[in-house]
Formats: structure tokens, C-alpha cells, sequence
């Protein structure tokens, strides 16, 4: 009898664990649908309720970093992210999302370590040579450093407004006008 009744509570106990990380799913999925639809404030009710649900749930505090990067609290974005990459390994994401906050934050050195880890993870991922170009340009001054890193995302893709007008303008703070007027006339084509 006592055998049956340590199955049972077993039993009882891994039910119960599935139930939560089933709904604990189910609210992420309805964030993401809420999410995708634009509502983003309201999104964030369900991921946190997930991160209630499951607190060791990275994905959810993947979305809840964004959405505090979004809306400009960084340091609530930091907190949040740091949950996402401790339960949520190598997530070339979660890095470009730290690496954010933390640019965002003036930061420089923490913000170029992330968005190096993003890219070594990711190395076609453009918005993490993005943000290297943005560190460079605007915390560092280094206009000759900035142009290294925007150049990177023309290699995938020539055309890419936002890297073509960065490297005219830091090209142009280099006296390199050339350059400068060849890539920005490319911006505006």
C-alpha cells in the first residue's frame, strides 16, 4: 500500500509539473500571437504570466527584454535578458538584446562584447554589425571603426539604407567626401 501511495503522489506531482509547463506554454504562444498583432503591452502580461508559470522559461524573458528595449527601460530590458540567457543558452538574439540595452545605457565595452557573441552565434546576423557600427560611431568616436562594422552588413546586403547613409556620415567625419557622397547617394536611390 505504501508503495502505491508513493506512485500516486508521484504520479500527482509530475502531472501537476506538465499542467503548469503546459500552460506556461500556452500563454507564451497567446504573448506571440498578441505580439505579432501589434499589441505589445498586452503581450507582455502573458509572457510574464509564463515566467510565473515557469520561472526558468527563456524564451519568455527573451520577449520581456524586448518589449523593456522597446518601450526605452533599459534596466528593466537587462534584468530580463539576463534571466533569458541564463535559461536560454546561446541565443544570438538575447545577445543582440543585451548588447542593445546596454548601447543604450552608454556602455560601449558591454554592448560590443554582446554584439560580438551575436554575431560569432550568428555571423549573417545584421543588426548585431549594425549595432557594432552605432557603438563605434556614437560611444566610442570612431568613425574609422564604425565604417569596418557597417561595411560588414553591405557584404550581405549592398543596399541596406541604414548602413549605406552611417558610412557617408562617418566618412564625411573622416574627410573622406568621395565616399561619403557614394554612399549616400546610394541611401537616397
Amino acid at each position: 500500500m505504501k508503495r502505491f501511495t508513493v506512485l500516486i503522489s508521484s504520479l500527482l506531482i509530475i502531472s501537476i509539473s506538465v499542467f503548469a509547463q503546459e500552460t506556461a506554454v500556452s500563454l507564451f504562444e497567446k504573448g506571440n500571437e498578441i505580439k505579432n498583432a501589434g499589441k505589445h503591452s498586452e503581450a507582455l502580461t502573458y509572457f510574464l504570466q509564463a515566467t510565473e508559470k515557469k520561472p526558468d522559461y527563456g524564451e519568455a524573458w527573451y520577449e520581456i527584454g524586448w518589449y523593456y528595449n522597446e518601450i526605452d527601460n533599459f534596466k528593466e530590458a537587462l534584468k530580463a535578458l539576463n534571466k533569458a540567457n541564463e535559461y536560454w543558452k546561446d541565443q544570438y538574439k538575447v545577445f543582440y538584446e543585451l548588447g542593445y540595452a546596454l548601447y543604450s545605457l552608454d556602455s560601449a565595452d558591454g554592448a560590443i562584447t554582446n554584439f560580438n557573441k551575436a554575431i560569432t552565434l550568428n555571423p549573417q546576423y545584421l543588426l548585431g554589425y549594425m549595432g557594432l557600427g552605432d557603438v563605434f560611431r556614437k560611444l566610442k568616436e570612431n568613425s574609422k571603426e564604425a565604417i569596418t562594422r557597417y561595411s560588414k552588413v553591405l557584404e550581405y546586403d549592398k543596399n541596406n539604407r541604414k548602413a549605406n547613409y552611417w558610412i557617408g556620415w562617418c566618412a564625411n567625419d573622416l574627410g573622406q567626401f568621395d565616399v561619403a557622397i557614394m554612399h549616400l547617394k546610394k541611401t537616397i536611390e
